[in-house]
């Protein structure tokens, strides 16, 4: 039974009927008190005069207007990820070859949504992502070197001309907020042009040399 406002009229010496009990114990079910069961719990209107119980959530989840504007859910796990490059690769780049980093040990990884050297969008949603990448043994005939943060929507990009010889090891940095829908990957590559052959190490250490890290923006 549904909530029913209560009759406060009542004259001296009246008789409780069963349907005053029965109110009575329907509104009591429908109080916030009764419907929820549990620590973190969340009593809802659901319609004038009800109420319902949210279930408390997940960690790293929380509540949110749904599509219908008509009642609060729990939103999907935030994202949050930070992985880097262990050891040095070898031979990646240099004359030209586009190669994609590899992050191969994982801080954070919230939503478990960080795999393969990729981040996989589990929500569409703004997200910022951030790159940190160092390269060394530069060829001395280098005279371009370009750092990318490639989606599935659009490619951020950081360009650098540089005069042949100028750099032995360079770091470069990037940081965009950036629009992703659900199932979009996110990947960074680097490509050296200008110098003899492909012989650019790409930097790894357990000091984040290399290293790749974003989050959903709640």
């Amino acid at each position: 039974m549904p909530y029913t406002a209560p009759n406060n009229a009542r004259a001296t010496a009246y008789l409780v009927t069963a349907a005053n009990w029965n109110e009575l114990a329907s509104d009591i079910l429908e109080s916030m008190v009764a419907k929820v069961t549990a620590a973190g719990d969340i009593a809802q209107a659901t319609a004038a005069n009800a109420l319902a119980r949210l279930a408390i959530g997940t960690p790293f989840r929380a509540p949110r207007v749904n599509a219908a504007a008509t009642a609060l859910e729990y939103g999907a796990t935030f994202s949050a990820f930070l992985a880097y490059n262990s050891v040095d690769d070898v031979n990646q780049t240099g004359n030209g070859a586009v190669a994609t980093v590899d992050f191969n040990t994982e801080v954070i990884d919230q939503a478990a949504d960080f795999a393969s050297d990729a981040f996989t969008c589990r929500v569409t949603n703004p997200h910022v992502l951030s790159m940190h990448v160092q390269v060394a043994s530069i060829p001395a005939g280098a005279t371009s070197m370009s750092f990318t943060i490639t989606t599935s929507n659009r490619t951020y990009r950081k360009a650098i001309a540089m005069v042949a010889g100028t750099f032995g090891t360079f770091t470069a940095s990037l940081s965009h907020l950036v629009d992703m829908d659900a199932g979009d990957t996110a990947t960074v590559t680097v490509a050296i042009s200008g110098g003899a052959g492909n012989t650019a190490t790409i930097s790894g250490d357990s000091d984040l040399r290399t290293a790749f890290s974003g989050f959903i923006v709640a």
